[in-house]
């Protein structure tokens, strides 16, 4: 019974942060979070009515992915990158996403495709019906 209970709080801290860490990569994506802007751990904490842990999990991933930059005693603060710096990222997504692909091409069963185009014609289909990404 115990370990059920640390197992949901656990589930439970770790959706929280991925909530977090979405919410943050919009605010990044939509410019409300500024290139060099200092994020607040405690504050967002407070923002999200979470504790500081899966505040603190959420930050570790962005920082993971050179989103953020986290420096020492320093604090959390958004990445900036050069147009240059931002040209190679993009260039080296664009490789490694085509790589992806062809792969995934030349792994694809005939139950996958077909998996895979049934999946494409629901979302067609929700999408005409109205039901859009919130």
């Amino acid at each position: 019974m115990l370990k059920s209970a640390a197992n949901r709080a656990d589930s439970q801290r770790h959706s929280m942060a991925q909530r977090i860490e979405q919410a943050l990569l919009e605010e990044i994506g939509t410019g409300d979070l500024r290139p060099g802007q200092r994020l607040d751990e405690v504050g967002l904490a407070r923002r999200f009515g979470a504790s500081r842990t899966p505040v603190r999990e959420a930050l570790s991933r962005l920082a993971a992915q050179g989103i953020l930059v986290q420096g020492e005693r320093r604090g959390v603060f958004v990445a900036e990158y050069s147009r240059e710096e931002l040209s190679q990222i993009f260039e080296a997504m664009h490789e490694i996403e085509a790589a992806c692909a062809r792969i995934a091409s030349q792994r694809l069963t005939f139950l996958s495709r077909s998996e895979i185009e049934a999946a494409q014609a629901a979302c067609v289909a929700a999408a005409e019906d109205g039901d859009r990404p919130r």
